[in-house]
């Protein structure tokens, strides 16, 4: 019974061996150990093959068979299996069949292909093109499946060869490709064109839409090669052909028909042509693809609303609109507003009677004497006002609406997009300095201020207390705890909408802080929650601690015995005094604002002031510690070595003969009466300082 699990050929070599064994008397045991491994033999192919077919030609109809092997091929055998309605098996030819030699037949009745070698050749391993398989087309306007089936592949030796036949490949004759143009509002009229790679003897097809109903099929190529055209506008068909056998020429976008439209509603819909049937010459049906529905979409009555008026509470609704508006209904919506009316605009002036309700945000408009707005682009077609339920931001939209044209047709609506009513926020700041040593509370506001509350985050210094500003003069109680700050009136009174110092705030401590004002909440009359804007937190220098050098400045030559010194300074506490330096060199510690130092040496020197405590500690920030550059020479010190002698009145009498090149400082210390000339009573009385001092 296990014959059957192996080939045909297997099977009669075993049959054949067994009738050997048989007739020599061999035992049945021995038979079958020597069946068993011929067969293990036998089983196993010698190599692999697989096959796969390449795209399709249309130029030559034919299609190629390639395989990838791992062993030498000495012929083959499969199928060929197709709809032979649609193409029939001609014949094959080339690849490396050809190359090989091989004899190669096909029955276009079976699709069975042969090719072998009557000279013992053989097509080689490794990846090639077995042979192309050429068709004849049936029917153009069909599909079909190409595939291989029943591969038989042989190795050398005729020992076989596994094969697999690979995918199936898809033959798709080239199609008359329909597509719809835009359509024309104008005209009411679509074009539908045709790029075709065969002449068009005749067409047929339905056309389907929502709002609109065929009216006719005219012009295009069909009409310039003389077809009969004709529609029914019950079905939505569209038939085409020549009397005279004519066809309409292939060719790419061709313009096959123009397709008008009555349009029995403006609602948005779909434009599609279906069930499209196109013949060759010859009645040869054509395979065709498209069109792509088109959409059709009126022309709308455009809504949208204007920005939201915070002083009137109001909102206009405009409408670009190509038709006459005889009527209209919307929903308004706001979680926190509710309409209060609506009035003005387009619709009064028509005369419409305009009704809303305040209860369900419902507009009606409408004229009872037949009358109409206008058609026209950006209408002010009525102002919506609303009475404000909340002080959050939230959004206006006009939903569900429905528009009457003349004869209560309806008209197709888009918009409009929901507007954003944010309430106008009050503006909380913090004062960019400190006035008097205190934190003012700034606030502008739209509104009545009726209470406040805050917290107060400090790491440095404490709050102490709150008072002043429009709180105090409002009559506010204001009170404070260590980081919570209140104010309200017990009469009712308010703060009036404006911009002014709410409160002012006092700290305990010194030193450089970050003072910010959180969980910010005002009321406004009613107990309204007020929204807020805050400007976030503020830097102070509660112990601000400055000096700068006034005298000398900068760049300042100074000849004498002694710089004058002279400071500016804020923020210096009980027993904080400066310390004079030149070149490093500490000349001597001040407590007052105007100080002099004498200097040990003639030349270009920095003067430095630093603060320091009463424990003569040295302060290490910004504001306390300032400079100079200067220069300062002894007078008669020409040469700047800090001592007048034969030296300085030498070179004072080269400059005052020869003009010899000297700096500013130097000449500064030449002049030794300070009259700003260097001449004989300079030379006069610096020999007389030298003589007798």
């Amino acid at each position: 019974m296990f014959f059957m699990y192996f080939s045909d050929v297997t099977q009669i070599f075993v049959l054949d061996f067994f009738l050997y064994f048989v007739r020599h008397n061999q035992s049945v045991e021995a038979f079958m150990y020597k069946q068993l491994l011929i067969i293990t033999l036998l089983s196993f192919s010698i190599g692999n093959v697989q096959l796969s077919l390449g795209e399709y030609d249309y130029s030559t109809n034919s299609v190629p068979i390639n395989y990838t092997s791992d062993s030498e091929i000495y012929g083959f055998q499969f199928a060929s299996t197709l709809d032979s309605n649609v193409l029939s098996l001609v014949g094959l030819a080339g690849g490396a069949a050809e190359d090989a030699g091989f004899q190669v037949s096909s029955s276009s009745n079976t699709g069975i292909v042969i090719g072998f070698s009557l000279s013992g050749a053989y097509l080689p391993s490794g990846t090639h093109t077995l042979t192309n398989l050429s068709f004849e087309v049936i029917d153009s306007s069909l599909i079909t499946e190409i595939c291989l089936t029943d591969p038989v592949f042989s190795g050398i030796n005729g020992l076989p060869l596994y094969t697999d036949p690979g995918e199936c490949s898809l033959y798709t004759p080239p199609p008359v490709e329909l597509s719809l143009g835009e359509y024309n509002y104008l005209t009411n009229t679509i074009d539908l064109y045709a790029s075709s790679p065969y002449d068009i003897a005749g067409f047929q097809f339905n056309t389907s839409s929502l709002s609109l109903s065929l009216a006719g099929a005219s012009g295009g190529a069909a009409e310039d090669a003389g077809f009969q055209v004709s529609s029914s506008s019950d079905t939505g068909v569209v038939i085409g052909f020549s009397l005279t056998g004519s066809s309409i020429p292939a060719g790419e976008n061709i313009l096959l028909t123009t397709l008008s439209f009555d349009v029995n509603s403006s609602q948005e819909s779909e434009i599609c042509v279906t069930e499209a049937i196109f013949s060759g010459l010859g009645g040869a049906g054509l395979y065709t693809t498209g069109p792509d529905c088109a959409l059709y979409t009126p022309p709308p009555v455009e809504l949208s609303l204007g920005e939201y008026n915070h002083l009137t509470n109001t909102i206009d609704l405009y409408a670009s609109s190509p038709y006459d508006i005889a009527g209209f209904q919307f929903n308004t919506s706001s979680l926190s507003l509710s309409l209060a009316g609506a009035s003005g605009g387009a619709a009064e002036d028509a005369g419409f009677q305009v009704s809303s309700s305040s209860d369900t945000g419902v507009v009606i408009g409408f004229s009872l004497t037949g009358s109409s707005i206008p058609a026209g682009e950006n209408i002010l077609l009525t102002t919506l006002s609303f009475d404000v339920n909340s002080s959050q931001e939230s959004e206006i939209c006009v939903t569900e609406a429905i528009f009457s044209g003349l004869g209560g047709a309806g008209l197709y609506t888009t918009g409009p997009d929901c507007a954003l009513y944010t309430p106008p926020p009050v503006e909380l700041s913090l004062g960019e300095d400190l006035v008097n040593g205190l934190v003012q509370v700034n606030l502008i506001s739209p509104y009545d201020i009726a209470g406040f509350q805050f917290d107060v985050s400090s790491t440095q210094v404490t709050l102490s207390s709150s008072d002043g500003g429009a709180a105090e003069s409002a009559g506010f109680q204001v009170s404070n705890g260590e980081t919570t700050v209140i104010g309200f009136s017990l009469t009712g009174s308010v703060i009036n909408s404006g911009t002014y110092t709410l409160t002012e705030l006092s700290f305990e401590g010194s030193g450089e802080d970050t003072i910010c004002l959180d969980n910010i909440i005002l009321s406004g009359a009613g107990g309204s929650n007020l929204p807020i804007i805050s400007l976030g937190c503020q830097e102070y220098d509660f112990n601000l601690l400055e000096i700068e050098i006034i005298e000398p400045s900068d760049d300042d030559l100074i000849s004498g015995d002694n710089i004058f010194v002279s400071i500016s300074s804020i923020g210096l506490s009980d027993g904080d005094h400066f310390h004079a330096y030149l070149d490093g060199e500490m000349i001597g510690m001040f407590y007052e604002d105007n100080f002099n130092i004498t200097p040990n040496s003639s030349g270009y020197q920095l003067l430095e002031v630093k603060v320091a405590n009463s424990s003569h500690e040295e302060y290490n920030t910004d504001g306390s510690y300032d400079s100079v550059e200067i220069g300062f020479v002894f007078p008669g010190d020409y040469n700047l070595d800090s001592e007048v002698n034969i030296l300085d009145l030498v070179a004072t009498t080269q400059y005052i003969l020869f003009q010899t090149e000297s700096d500013s400082l130097q000449l500064m210390g030449s002049d030794y009466n300070g009259d700003t000339e260097v001449n004989i009573l300079d030379l006069v009385a610096t020999t007389q300082y030298i003589l007798f001092d």
